[in-house]
């Protein structure tokens, strides 16, 4: 059975009044406009479909189809979930931005939607130790370049990234005394 949000995230097309009322719903990829299905159109079963000849020679006449009765909703529930069952194999839900992709808009290594790996890649780039230069960074004992490594070449001192408390690694403003998170003193 289809998930619920993938359910309420289809568009209706369905036709809810006179003869021609019945159900129709697409499912688009939550990134590209490229991916869309869209169902058959299956009429309403209590719509009439009474021909133009019958209805003028017929004595009775037969109310519209009432898009708000219990029988519509229960046969286009019915409709909208088997449909949703046919599509949902072709989309991936990601976590992150509530939205069902399609394969190419799948990033199987990050487990995550092309739109969200792009945001993730821009919220990394703007960390302040990403963005120091590598050149920048010195070792706090000796003073040397460490370009990056994770121990000074000269000394074997672990090079700690500006910002960043040395105790619990965690994250600190650059104009911090002490750590937030474990209270230790940062100079």
């Amino acid at each position: 059975m289809a998930s619920s949000t993938f359910v309420k995230g289809m568009e209706d097309l369905s036709v809810t009044s006179g003869d021609s009322a019945g159900f129709q719903f697409r499912a688009k990829c939550g990134c590209c406009p490229k991916v869309t299905f869209t169902s058959e159109f299956i009429p309403f079963s209590q719509a009439g479909g009474k021909g133009v000849f019958s209805k003028v020679f017929s004595k009775s006449v037969d109310p519209a189809p009432n898009a708000n009765s219990q029988a519509w909703a229960d046969e286009h529930k019915k409709v909208a979930e088997a449909f949703a069952d046919a599509v949902e194999g072709n989309f991936t839900y990601c976590p992150k931005c509530d939205k069902y992709v399609c394969e190419k808009c799948w990033n199987t290594v990050r487990d995550m939607c092309l739109n969200c790996c792009a945001q993730f890649a821009r919220s990394a780039y703007d960390d302040p130790f990403f963005r120091q230069k590598k050149e920048e960074q010195k070792c706090a004992q000796c003073g040397t370049a460490v370009a990056g490594a994770k121990f000074c070449p000269k000394c074997g001192t672990k090079v700690i990234p500006k910002g960043t408390c040395p105790k619990c690694s965690h994250k600190v403003p650059d104009d911090a005394v002490f750590c937030p998170e474990c209270g230790n003193k940062m100079k």
